[in-house]
């Protein structure tokens, strides 16, 4: 009985071939699982950075939108076109934004309604508007609310919307570089204003469409409207057309060779209509208190 027991016991462990074929079929088992999983990987990559993209791009335009619908313009301008300084200036001309990537750009800005969140150095004076700024640098769009505020309350010295958009404008032209320095590290260099990074790796159009009347320069164009992307009006314009490409990093290199030149013609001439993902709104300003819609 002993002996037969002691045959068993032997006999209940695995011999050294059966390890070896379940150690094999179970490396065979994972290396398969890897493979499916890494190129699930793969798939989920593009898809998760494609999501990004959109919810980065809408929430872009859903600003933008947001403070044109809030858009302010000094409505009695127009009758003294020839002493008041615009209200509205876009300066987004592609070419130039081509040629001129690594210097900052300001290639929008206008008046909103004042925001609580947009700090003050000088609350007593500051007024109930809001100067936003649409910077270009180096290929990101940054944007930039600064609070509007007179120089003081007497009607003799209060200035025109313009003239305070404008010296707002000169002001931060000047720090702009400074301003820029908190690019790599995410720290505002002023503060005051609001300064946030909206989209890196992007290209920004805009066009303004709007009565000849109210534009600074001469147009020489008989037509009841024009259409600018580079203006300084009087009054918010009627409709302002908005182009944004955002590019991830496969796309950006791509074009990157493409505007050096190393990557070859036939294949550039073949993909660059298909790089980035564009997202564009068009937004019309009620601007006889029609709807925002």
């Amino acid at each position: 009985m002993n002996r037969q027991m002691r045959k068993q016991g032997r006999r209940a462990g695995m011999t050294m071939i059966e390890l070896i074929s379940a150690l094999a079929l179970f490396v065979i088992i994972f290396g398969t699982l890897m493979i499916i999983l890494r190129a699930a990987m793969h798939l989920w990559a593009p898809e998760q950075s494609n999501q990004q993209d959109q919810i980065r791009g809408e929430t872009v335009m859903d600003i933008l939108v947001s403070d044109f619908y809030q858009g302010f313009a000094d409505n009695g301008a127009a009758v003294h076109l020839s002493t008041n300084e615009p209200s509205f200036v876009l300066d987004c001309d592609t070419n130039t934004l081509a040629t001129a990537a690594m210097d900052p750009k300001i290639v929008l800005y206008f008046a909103r309604h004042a925001s609580p969140k947009i700090a003050s150095q000088d609350p007593p004076m500051r007024a109930s508007l809001d100067a936003v700024f649409y910077v270009c640098y180096s290929n990101c769009l940054s944007r930039h609310v600064y609070p509007l505020q007179y120089d003081s309350w007497t009607d003799d010295t209060r200035k025109t919307l313009g003239e305070l958009l404008r010296e707002r404008y000169s002001q931060l032209s000047g720090e702009i570089q400074d301003i820029y320095g908190w690019l790599p590290s995410g720290i505002p260099g002023t503060s005051e204003g609001l300064h946030s990074l909206l989209a890196d790796r992007c290209e920004f159009a805009a066009l303004a469409i709007l009565p000849p009347a109210l534009v600074r320069q001469e147009t020489g164009s008989i037509e009841p409207l024009v259409i600018l992307d580079r203006c300084e009006a009087f009054a918010l314009p009627d409709i302002l057309d908005v182009a944004l490409v955002l590019y991830n990093d496969e796309d950006w290199n791509k074009r990157q060779r493409i505007l050096n030149g190393t990557l070859p013609h036939e294949e550039a001439e073949r993909i660059q209509g298909f790089l980035g993902k564009l997202f564009s709104k068009r937004i019309a300003f009620p601007a006889k208190g029609g709807s925002r819609l």
